[in-house]
């Protein structure tokens, strides 16, 4: 647990240990409730309850390791890039990806999300904006 200094009393932050991890972990985020995701070097993306420690679901698989990734609650869209040089967008609700962004040359290192906006930036010295249709079909 971690205990951090302020000016009043000690305040108390929950802190997840996952020891089922047996990859190295690039970057993590918290989601809304008590879930965390992990991208790792294994290429995968892993969302786990953080108050049982276990892993709920593989949300994404990319081709290499994970470098960054982002993900908009309201939506349940992830995106994520790596050293394989694309991004990948999925629905983690609906639990399919919904598209692979090419373009890089080299490894993705930061990436995020505005509205329909990828944004990404990458080893080979560029930036990137695509616009990404996010849409629901109705049957």
């Amino acid at each position: 647990m971690w205990l951090i200094r302020g000016l009043g009393p000690f305040y108390t932050i929950f802190s997840f240990v996952c020891r089922r991890l047996s990859i190295l972990v690039s970057c993590v985020r918290m989601l809304s409730g008590e879930r965390v995701l992990t991208a790792a070097h294994d290429g995968t993306v892993k969302m786990w309850d953080v108050r049982t420690d276990t892993c709920v679901a593989t949300v994404g698989r990319c081709s290499s390791a994970v470098l960054c990734m982002e993900y908009d609650d309201s939506t349940g869209i992830l995106a994520a890039g790596g050293r394989d040089a694309v991004a990948n967008i999925w629905d983690i609700r609906a639990g399919r990806q919904m598209h692979k962004l090419l373009g890089h040359t080299k490894w993705i290192r930061s990436i995020r999300m505005v509205g329909d906006t990828v944004i990404t930036g990458s080893d080979d010295w560029t930036a990137r904006m695509l616009l990404v249709q996010f849409y629901v079909l109705s049957i």
